[in-house]
């Protein structure tokens, strides 16, 4: 097998092509073994892949039951980049790569013995420092993970959402007392993103300030809205695969004839897979920023600045299908989005969206990354107090990976109710 590798992260989460991750996933978690191993054996033999998503292939092909073949690759993945190492030993680059690799594949002593003696030589890769941090952190290191992090705070002194941004992992590997104490360091210079902040503190300090989220929302992804594609890349991003499997999973006609709502488009990622059922195309969200980038693509019809709770700024509709792709992780009580969706949904249209998983007994909870998670029993009951069936399909997998670990969600299908109560007049 000729295993072909790159260090663009990117691939694995373009819509059209990448998602080899979440596909596999979904059909070991569907139990079907023998087509999941088919499918990663066939990926790593064809395709040029990411590091990461190689190695998620070859645990994957584990877990299927095929451990043999699974050794072989990975001893093979290993040897291909211990001879790029070799060949370039002042770039720390191949080395980096590797200790992701060995970090991708759990080899977690390995991948800190290796990443440890490349980040002196490169100590402002972030990619290296994030990984590293993960594994200090496995091993209940929060203050040597906090020192890679200096170098990267001395580089830019007055960037807020660098600590801030560490005051997350640490809250997230449960390191609480460096986690607030890193969100001191972090306050006086989030003046720019202050929402944000108040935001993420609320999550990590247990409090509950006055914080909008729409604010939140429009400043965060305003600022990020030129870099996104690649920041969700880099973090694994899978939500628009996951809408993909939905779709394939419910074998609606690609007929064109589809009118179509994407809330929260950001970007588009979503759009490439829809066009294909759509007559039209309607992209709403809340931040200019993304709604520039997502025109940039000219992949839909309509754009329109909406918040998805206020239903006098949304596009009237109706709409056969409203798709909503990592957006709703943004709220913890969807009774109001939902209860807006279905206003402009027709009777029996399709409501696909993603949620983060939860088995949280008041239905969702807020994490130290600003998004909340959600329990399915709660989103089941949300939906039909909204006018909605339970959900017909689900998908399972791994979304995205924040701060070196997968977060487990779940996207689903339901229908808006065609003997419904009639929707409240706009």
């Amino acid at each position: 097998m000729a295993l072909s590798l790159t260090d663009e992260d990117d691939l694995e989460t373009d819509p059209v092509k990448g998602g080899w991750v979440a596909r596999a996933d979904a059909l070991l978690d569907q139990g079907q073994s023998a087509e999941a191993a088919a499918f990663c054996l066939t990926t790593l033999a064809t395709e040029t892949l990411p590091v990461i998503t190689a190695a998620n292939l070859v645990l994957i092909l584990r877990k299927a039951g095929q451990s043999t073949e699974a050794d072989r690759i990975e001893a093979e993945l290993i040897d291909q980049l211990r001879a790029r190492a070799a060949r370039t030993p002042d770039d720390p680059r191949p080395q980096i790569n590797l200790g992701r690799l060995l970090y991708g594949l759990d080899r977690f002593d390995e991948a800190g013995d290796v990443l440890g003696a490349a980040l002196p030589r490169d100590p402002l890769n972030l990619r290296a420092v994030m990984t590293q941090t993960a594994i200090l952190l496995r091993q209940g290191k929060p203050d040597a993970a906090t020192a890679l992090w200096q170098p990267i705070f001395a580089a830019d002194p007055g960037n807020g959402k660098l600590p801030l941004d560490l005051a997350r992992i640490l809250a997230y590997g449960g390191h609480l007392g460096p986690a607030r104490a890193m969100l001191d360091r972090a306050e006086p210079l989030c003046r720019a993103n202050r929402h944000e902040f108040e935001f993420v503190a609320d999550a990590i300090r247990g409090t509950k300030a006055a914080t909008s989220q729409a604010a939140m929302t429009v400043e965060l992804f305003d600022r990020f809205a030129g870099s996104y594609d690649k920041n969700l890349a880099a973090l694994g991003n899978r939500g628009p695969q996951m809408v993909g499997l939905v779709l394939e999973a419910l074998a609606l006609p690609r007929s064109g004839k589809l009118a179509i709502l994407d809330a929260g488009c950001g970007t588009g990622l979503c759009a490439p897979l829809l066009r294909p059922y759509a007559r039209t195309i309607h992209g709403v969200d809340l931040s200019p920023g993304m709604l520039a980038q997502a025109k940039k693509k000219k992949l839909y019809n309509h754009l329109t600045r909406s918040d998805l709770a206020s239903i006098g700024t949304l596009p009237p509709g109706p709409f056969d299908m409203i798709v909503s792709s990592d957006v709703l992780v943004y709220f913890g009580d969807l009774a109001p989005v939902l209860s807006n969706f279905a206003q402009i949904l027709k009777p029996g249209g399709w409501l696909i969206l993603t949620l983060e998983l939860t088995d949280h007994p008041r239905g969702w909870t807020l994490n130290p990354s600003g998004r909340h998670k959600h329990d399915p029993a709660y989103l089941k009951s949300a939906l039909q107090a909204a006018g909605f069936t339970a959900p017909k399909t689900r998908i399972d997998g791994d979304l995205r990976h924040e701060f070196g670990q997968p977060v487990r969600g779940f996207a689903v299908a339901a229908q808006r109710l065609a003997l419904a109560y009639p929707p409240p007049p706009r």
